[in-house]
């Protein structure tokens, strides 16, 4: 039998496997942090070889030790150089926080258990322990009582936000599809929203054109005189507003946009009110952040992601409806094969059928440290985030953004050379690393994020004074 391994070699794996993730962090945080410890260029590509060897046929031998155990060295040492290390500690980039021991445990028992999550009869354990997520999630989003459903990250949340909004906007959508459409569909999203919508009107087949981007202020929050504006002139135009989308927390600088007005001005208009919580939702986990949610009240639906802000590997999206019944109405389909009594079944209320547990990896942390646990590491990472944009001013370097959110966009008076200047010196003096991105105004900015649970202010310290340095020594180079 090809896939028969002797069980001593199994064992063996596995034990060793176990000690040296038991050590991990500490091994992580000793590699280069960016894929074969290069510093990538403006194109931001390393320079990693990329092929893998695929026999045809098994090695004869793979070594004394057993095949399986064989394999672990090879394949680590490929994670160890061929990746970004986002687990590690001085990680500043996007929003990837290292899961934790837990989590990590329960996804080895979903992948090896492979429990199927598209009928509850398969899994009933497993569907409680999301139901039970999502609901505790609700209640610290300010949307009690409703329904949900895990997706595979926030791009399919917000694709299946716009199915119900385009459902609701057009009743016949459903069964005539496109040709159920009596008006040209609008879909508004800030200029510094997520890019995922921009699939999503062209996926659902609506075009690019049906995506209205609205403009953002100084602060990068939408202008709702903006909305107002465009969703007055697609009305008169014979244009339908559709989706109405808020973001609590933009991903280059953690704008939070007027989510309260937005919303009133959304249901004004007949329109759905999302709001993309991706990242901001963590700020449902602490009461310091209860302030930056008003507006929540006002949404149809929210996005929210378990891998970015409850330390779970990825990956593992959430949609919230207020609306209980909708996502079955829009998703529900028979099947000969499948429960008659389906109508709570996951696969009744997702794009998504076949589909592991996502729920465990996020509910044994929960169980382990409680919500207490994860209020109290939020307001680590805020505090950290805080002293990194103290520390950042303190230097003479210039913060752009304002958020209460961990995350710091730094600008540099040469632009984008001298912002290349900073990463680099972040890479090679203190191995962190930092991301680029634009404003929606055309500035260029370097961006740090505290995401990790296990960052100090030793690491957020080491980052100042290395971005110090690549700053002043790319005005030095310049002749400023």
């Amino acid at each position: 039998m090809p896939f028969a391994l002797d069980p001593d070699d199994v064992r063996r794996a596995f034990s060793i496997l176990g000690e040296r993730l038991a050590t991990l962090d500490a091994r992580v945080d000793g590699l280069p942090i960016s894929p074969g410890g290069g510093v990538p260029g403006p194109d931001r590509t390393g320079a990693v070889p990329l092929a893998v060897d695929i026999p045809q046929d098994p090695p004869r031998a793979l070594g004394a030790e057993g095949p399986l155990t064989a394999l672990l060295d090879p394949t680590m040492a490929e994670l160890d150089r061929g990746m970004i290390q986002v687990t590690a500690r001085r990680y500043f980039g996007l929003f990837n926080p290292a899961p934790t021991a837990a989590s990590a445990l329960a996804d080895a028992l979903v992948a090896a258990y492979n429990p199927q999550l598209a009928t509850t009869q398969s899994a009933p354990y497993l569907v409680a322990a999301e139901t039970a997520i999502l609901d505790a999630m609700a209640e610290r989003l300010r949307m009690p009582g409703a329904e949900g459903t895990f997706t595979s990250g926030g791009a399919e949340a917000n694709a299946s936000a716009l199915v119900l909004a385009l459902q609701r906007a057009f009743p016949d959508l459903r069964k005539k599809g496109l040709r159920g459409v009596d008006a040209d569909p609008r879909v508004y999203v800030s200029t510094e929203g997520h890019d995922t919508f921009a699939k999503a009107v062209v996926a659902h087949g609506l075009g690019e054109d049906a995506l209205r981007p609205v403009a953002a202020d100084g602060a990068q929050r939408m202008r709702p005189e903006a909305l107002s504006a465009a969703m007055v002139e697609d009305i008169r135009a014979g244009r339908r507003p559709v989706l109405v989308v808020g973001t609590l927390g933009t991903t280059t600088s953690g704008a939070i946009d007027p989510l309260a007005i937005l919303g009133r001005m959304a249901r004004k208009h007949g329109a759905w009110f999302h709001v993309d919580a991706a990242y901001g939702g963590i700020l449902g986990l602490t009461p310091e952040g209860a302030p930056y949610l008003t507006g929540l009240e006002a949404a149809d639906s929210i996005t929210c992601d378990a891998h970015k802000i409850l330390h779970a590997p990825m990956a593992a999206g959430m949609l919230l409806v207020k609306h209980r019944g909708l996502l079955g109405e829009a998703f529900r389909v028979p099947a000969s094969y499948m429960p008659r009594r389906s109508s709570d079944d996951p696969f009744s209320r997702s794009l998504q059928w076949s589909r592991r547990s996502m729920g465990l990896k996020v509910l044994l942390p929960l169980q382990l440290f409680g919500w207490e646990g994860f209020r109290e590491i939020t307001e680590g990472l805020f505090a950290l985030g805080r002293a990194l944009r103290a520390g950042l001013t303190a230097a003479g370097l210039t913060v752009v953004n304002d958020t209460p959110l961990p995350i710091a966009c730094i600008t540099h008076a040469k632009g984008g050379p001298g912002l290349e200047a900073m990463r680099r010196s972040a890479l090679v003096r203190a191995n962190a690393w930092t991301s680029l991105g634009r404003l929606s105004s055309g500035t260029r900015v370097l961006r740090a994020c505290v995401t990790n649970h296990r960052t100090d202010a030793s690491d957020v310290a080491a980052l100042v004074e290395a971005l110090r340095e690549g700053h002043d020594e790319a005005l030095a180079e310049s002749g400023a």
